[in-house]
């Protein structure tokens, strides 16, 4: 599983360089770089429940994790044109599952 994290984060920064290049279609990039992202999230969730037991999520936020990561895929398509606004809503997506794995870690630690 480490290989495919360390595999998504190669991808996540060729992905941020590519998005540089006019030359390169904006659409293959585009999804190069959200399927990346979405691998890069998919393992680390993998890892946490295999590192810690009790770090461990149910069907209900695992269901809330993949409807997430499908509306980010979704608004990324369709807002395809306006990089500025793909920049802000990827860093938002970002901060927002971290937010939310380091919720479900102090709730956990409470417990």
């Amino acid at each position: 599983m480490n290989i495919f994290l360390i595999f998504a984060l190669n991808n996540i920064t060729t992905g941020l360089e590519f998005m540089r290049e006019d030359e390169i279609a904006l659409l293959p990039k585009m999804l190069f770089l959200v399927g990346s992202l979405l691998l890069y999230f998919f393992c680390v969730l993998l890892l946490g429940r295999y590192a810690k037991k009790r770090c461990g999520f149910n069907g209900k936020f695992a269901a809330s994790m993949a409807v997430s990561a499908l509306a980010f895929s979704a608004a990324m398509l369709v807002f395809r044109e306006n990089m500025r606004f793909n920049i802000l809503l990827t860093v938002v997506y970002c901060f927002a599952v971290f937010i939310v794995l380091h919720g479900l870690g102090r709730k956990q630690k409470t417990n």
